[in-house]
């Protein structure tokens, strides 16, 4: 079979595979259900349908500033807008806002299904265990929880394509035709990934990259500098920007307000791991990485790729996250990154942890421990796919979202030409299937300005000016029942 149809077979193998065994993909393919993960569609579909309009009705005012959101962000400032993200606008120019929020989490994953197939190729490895290992990781723990959110969907979903290209890069004489696809494929990735899961996911690049052409690395060094020089220009359009709205932002000067509650909520080493969280977030589901465990024992770790990549990328993880090795870190209060979920560093071995099973078994040419790798890795798979099949569904997926929302009240609000509106929310949080009519992100579906929550904010002054005010602060997903909008518009 030709490499090409032998690539095609693997995917749709997986596929299969991953739609037979698992109600997140089986009902992510067949449409059956709305929600991923837990995620609102209203925190999403609200910039997605602002794109739509954008797009259908430019104007470089319209596409840098969005007025309904925190009344005028630089849309480059929000992690959810994704403003230059082409995969975004080539969905919403042929589709309406509810079917390309449903295509993007498609197309996201079938890019990862793609770049692990790939990856796996490139590796030399038989054609089962390419279809087993990329089977598993889809179906880990680590890529289930990426259906969340968009933004950690996207970043996980190029990751894979990343590697295959830097493994084909590898070694060349100059710069070449896989450096340019390369620089192409990060610039993409960086224009959609969320920045707390790119930077962790870009330290594992880093170390993978360096581990593969350590053969010739001085001799490579031009080509890479040229390759990253040219991912920076790619996305410079958006970054410089960006850069220069944090600057400004409330989320910049964060450590200037002294209220001990939002200090917490957006400093990062306030949120401190216990052994529970670090156990869940690097070594769930336990079966795979007691198979994997077993491997290591059973197997050749010396001479293997992976290993050596994902054993640096772990100890980076131990002492950037957990507080009782990161001790200096800790103490003085100055973290290797400024991030708030220190465990999300993690995540990539569990979904790429399987790889480095499927590696020991791939280059075994002992038959008895060739056998034994080959069930360890089927044990692996297995306990996979039984710990996203009988997971709970409402875990995973839930009932569509179909609310009605209030574009009644909507219109008049537009046509008011006084001032802004801000739709006064509840004080509670609540989810969409807990009855809310809207949330702090509804407005964006309806046209209607509103504040967001404070890391979003305009600008620094404006948080100063508004931070204490009711309504202003933390609005998202705070849900108002329908009887309250009901007396509202009586008012009107």
């Amino acid at each position: 079979m030709k490499p090409t149809l032998r690539v095609l077979a693997a995917c749709l193998l997986v596929t299969a595979l991953i739609a037979a065994l698992s109600p997140v993909y089986r009902d992510l393919i067949t449409d059956a259900r709305g929600r991923y993960r837990g995620t609102s569609p209203a925190d999403f579909l609200g910039p997605m349908e602002y794109d739509r309009r954008v797009l259908h009705d430019f104007s470089w005012g319209a596409w840098f500033w969005n007025p309904d959101k925190a009344f005028g962000i630089p849309r480059v400032q929000d992690l959810g807008n994704r403003p230059m993200y082409p995969v975004n606008w080539a969905l919403l120019a042929v589709l309406q806002t509810e079917r390309a929020w449903r295509w993007y989490f498609l197309l996201h994953a079938a890019l990862k299904i793609v770049g692990l197939v790939m990856l796996c190729r490139a590796l030399g490895w038989p054609f089962w265990i390419v279809v087993v290992a990329s089977s598993a990781c889809m179906l880990a723990e680590g890529s289930l929880v990426q259906f969340g959110d968009i933004t950690y969907l996207s970043s996980g979903a190029w990751l894979p394509l990343l590697l295959w290209l830097t493994l084909k890069a590898a070694g060349r004489e100059r710069f070449n035709v896989w450096d340019a696809a390369w620089s192409a494929a990060a610039a993409l990735w960086v224009l959609c990934f969320h920045p707390q899961f790119g930077v962790y996911y870009a330290v594992l690049l880093l170390v993978f990259t360096l581990w593969v052409e350590k053969g010739a690395l001085r001799r490579r060094l031009p080509a890479l500098a040229l390759r990253h020089v040219a991912a920076g220009l790619l996305v410079a359009p958006y970054l410089l920007p960006a850069a220069a709205h944090y600057a400004e932002s409330g989320r910049r000067y964060m450590m200037a307000f002294e209220d001990w509650h939002l200090r917490r909520a957006y400093t990062w080493w306030k949120y401190r791991m216990n052994w529970s969280t670090f156990w869940q977030a690097t070594f769930f589901p336990w079966g795979a990485w007691v198979a994997i465990g077993l491997g290591a024992l059973a197997g050749r770790v010396r001479g293997t790729l992976l290993w050596p990549v994902f054993a640096v990328y772990f100890v980076f993880g131990l002492f950037h996250a957990v507080p009782w090795l990161a001790v200096p870190m800790w103490a003085t209060g100055v973290a290797l990154f400024p991030f708030r979920l220190p465990e999300r560093v993690f995540e990539p071995f569990m979904w790429l942890g399987i790889l480095l099973l499927a590696e020991l078994a791939a280059r075994e040419t002992r038959p008895m421990r060739r056998q034994a790798l080959a069930a360890l890795l089927v044990v692996a798979f297995g306990s996979c796919a039984w710990q996203t099949s009988h997971d709970p569904r409402r875990a995973y997926v839930n009932p569509r979202w179909n609310r009605a929302l209030p574009t009644g009240l909507a219109a008049r609000v537009r046509a008011e030409p006084r001032a802004p509106a801000a739709f006064v929310t509840g004080t509670d949080r609540a989810p969409d299937q807990q009855a809310p009519l809207l949330n702090s992100q509804h407005n964006l579906l309806l046209g209607v300005p509103a504040a967001h929550f404070f890391g979003e904010v305009p600008n620094h002054y404006f948080t100063r000016a508004t931070y204490r005010i009711p309504g202003l602060l933390f609005m998202q997903r705070m849900a108002t029942p329908l009887a309250d909008w009901g007396h509202v518009q009586e008012q009107i």
